[in-house]
């Protein structure tokens, strides 16, 4: 961490993490169970689709609708994780400023952003991919994350201001776009019209105000995520989607999808 003497109540970091796991639990997708029966012709996974009829069937067949798909824990060959950190900070009491006169109570910043280099998964059966910049699933990661903040506290109020965003993403690495000419289309490079999803940004805020109430310390805040009620980007359903029918059609991990929230409420330290 660096804290420089000449500029007080700045404090800075820059972490790098690369995480490798060997073994991992996890499940395969319906959408690729169903691909590595019927598309690759691996039997094995075959006798994980349950048809109304009751019939299992291998590759190379139909018949009746399909009823569900059953999926199963595994254990994955491979996870990794790759990535870099950013994190700074500045805490400063206003009236030393003394910018615009005397002003009372602090102020802090904050600024937390993670850039996602390498996020690959190989489980041994469905072809490896590599899901840093993706945003269609919820195993998918942004290529960049962040957070700035800014709280000024004087008592006995405390105002909080929250930007928060991600950068605009695919769908999948390993998709191929095109429109003419396109290549056969393969569960490990699937072609596509478009592999695009925006980037998003949502801010949010809070009011606090402390006060004693019969000797206990209590708070009352009224807080509100999504002050401008920005929608999300639309993430398509489909083969590497994680939406349905029931859902939005976007990425619930990153994206609002409620609109403005409203909290109103005490707090009581007893």
């Amino acid at each position: 961490m660096l804290t420089p003497s000449f500029i007080p109540g700045l404090a800075a970091s820059v972490d790098y993490f690369n995480i490798n796991i060997k073994g991992a639990i996890g499940t395969i997708q319906a959408q690729d169970v169903a691909d590595l029966c019927y598309v690759q012709g691996l039997a094995g996974n075959c006798a994980n689709i349950r048809w109304a009829d009751g019939v299992t069937r291998g590759p190379n067949t139909v018949g009746s609708t399909i009823n569900f798909i059953d999926l199963r824990p595994i254990n994955y060959s491979t996870q990794k994780m790759e990535g870099i950190d950013f994190d700074i900070t500045y805490q400063v009491p206003l009236e030393d400023l003394d910018w615009f006169g005397e002003i009372p109570g602090d102020l802090t910043l904050n600024a937390l952003a993670t850039n996602y280099i390498r996020n690959y998964t190989n489980n041994g059966i469905a072809p490896p991919t590599d899901a840093a910049g993706t945003l269609s699933g919820f195993g998918g990661t942004p290529t960049w994350s962040w957070r700035v903040s800014g709280t000024y506290h004087t008592d006995p109020w405390t105002f909080f201001l929250l930007g928060r965003g991600v950068s605009a993403s695919k769908y999948a690495n390993e998709w191929i776009v095109c429109t003419t000419g396109c290549p056969t289309s393969t569960l490990a490079n699937r072609t596509a019209n478009m592999n695009e999803i925006d980037g998003s940004f949502f801010m949010d805020g809070s009011v606090t105000y402390d006060f004693d109430a019969m000797g206990a310390d209590t708070q009352a805040f009224l807080s509100v995520r999504n002050i401008f009620n920005t929608d999300p980007p639309l993430v398509a359903n489909g083969p590497g989607g994680n939406n349905s029918p029931a859902y939005p059609m976007t990425n619930r991990a990153y994206f609002d999808y409620l609109g403005r929230v409203y909290r109103v409420g005490l707090r009581f330290k007893m």
